[in-house]
């Protein structure tokens, strides 16, 4: 049997999202769980049940403005700035104008809604308009087709999608007990840099540091006959190197020598949001690459202090805040340069401790490493999945044990989707 492909009209109820008046206190502080997509996670990332938000307004707070209560298992997706955040309502509420919210139908499944629009999120993207920030209308998205199979069918599909999805979470943990790893070590080993408890020698960065070079800003693009360019989002914010997303650039053989990265080199993000601003990286090499404008490549005197040092003591707590505080603003970034990098402050123990500390980042880094890989896998099996859940194939065996099933379920799935649209005022 083939799946209709239908518009998003006409298989939920769509509607969006409105903010109250900000200065009037009537409003806010309520009872009604008010979402704004800061609540959810980044596209792409996770589906997630929203029983809490950040901000919750009054029941005279929500009747002020355009948002409806949604019912429960309503699937909000981001559709302005950043689009594709997607959760799924498991109480009353309500959200901002930076949604298009969708309340299923009769014989569809709000997960398998939410599962078909994180798939088809960069089609919908792509539709964007061009104004001074991203946005998909609802004009456009109530327009936008999904295959829509029966509810059986949706269930299987979202039963298979969840187990690969827990997998994916289950490791996303493990990596962040392996990060917190690291900052413990730290703290055990040299004592919090804030107070210096174990009375090392105190300077500043410009102590240490042998050799910084800003990043070359020859443009990059995907070209993979090029060499390989780091940029500011290929250093997370737990300051390691992640490698699946890059671009290539082409370089004659003197800007090659000039920029190229040697082991041991620190990356530093030099201008990003505030919050992002100063990431550091540790590279270790394993293949040639270059460091993009953004980025300040540092090197170390090894005689006073090893880079697996440098690069922990700079994702310290207490050095994050350093850079948040001394960052410069400018037309919504922040920016640090070499002169102010070299002045921050800087702890230096013994060296030999240094190199205690560096064997064990070594271990920790090469286990870290492995579970990369086996996150890339995982990451790589999903969206095999997804695909081929949307495209049929994931259940077309079972689909052929079903058959008389779902046929079933499809005419009544048809009939009942006719007579629950003919009323077009339930879409907001």
């Amino acid at each position: 049997m083939t799946w209709p492909s239908l518009p998003l009209e006409q298989i939920a109820r769509i509607s969006g999202g409105s903010t109250p008046k900000r200065d009037n206190v009537a409003y806010w502080n309520g009872e009604v769980p008010w979402v704004t997509p800061s609540d959810l996670p980044t596209p792409g990332s996770a589906i997630v049940d929203i029983l809490n938000t950040a901000d919750r307004i009054t029941s005279e707070g929500l009747k002020s403005c355009s948002a409806p209560l949604l019912p429960l298992d309503t699937v909000l997706f981001s559709s302005r700035a950043t689009i594709g955040k997607i959760g799924i309502a498991k109480v009353p509420l309500a959200t901002n104008q930076g949604f298009t919210n969708f309340t299923p139908g009769p014989g569809v499944e709000p997960k398998y809604l939410a599962y078909a629009l994180r798939f088809f999120t960069p089609q919908i993207a792509a539709l964007a308009g061009s104004t001074t920030f991203r946005e998909v209308s609802r004009s456009v998205i109530r327009k936008f087709h999904i295959p829509l199979p029966p509810p059986s069918e949706q269930r299987r599909i979202v039963d298979i999608l969840d187990q690969a999805d827990a997998l994916q979470h289950r490791r996303a943990d493990a990596d962040e007990k392996a990060r917190r790893i690291l900052s413990a070590l730290f703290a055990k080993i040299f004592g919090d840099p804030a107070t210096n408890p174990l009375r090392w020698k105190a300077g500043t960065l410009a102590d240490v540091i042998s050799e910084t070079q800003y990043g070359i800003s020859t443009k990059a693009d995907a070209d993979e006959s090029g060499i390989p360019m780091l940029r500011m989002n290929n250093i997370d914010v737990s300051g390691r190197l992640e490698l699946s997303d890059l671009k290539y650039v082409n370089l004659n053989q003197k800007k090659r020598q000039k920029y190229i990265l040697a082991p041991g080199d620190i990356l530093f993000n030099r201008t990003n949001s505030r919050e992002l601003v100063g990431k550091t990286g540790l590279w270790r090499g394993g293949l040639e690459a270059v460091p993009a404008s953004y980025l300040i490549r540092i090197r170390v005197d090894r005689e006073q202090t090893l880079p697996e040092f440098f690069w922990a003591y700079m994702n310290t707590k207490f050095m994050k805040q350093v850079l948040f505080d001394r960052a410069r603003r400018s037309v919504g970034m922040a920016n640090i340069n070499v002169k102010e990098l070299r002045s921050f402050p800087l702890i230096i123990p013994e060296l030999q401790l240094q190199k205690v500390f560096s064997d064990r980042v070594i271990s920790i880094e090469t286990l870290a490493a492995v579970s990369t890989r086996a996150r890339n896998a995982q990451d790589h099996l999903l969206r095999i999945l997804i695909h081929r859940a949307f495209s049929g194939d994931l259940t077309a065996q079972w689909r052929r044990v079903h058959t008389d099933v779902l046929v079933r379920e499809a005419e009544e799935q048809a009939n009942t989707r006719v007579t629950a649209y003919k009323d077009s005022s339930l879409d907001r």
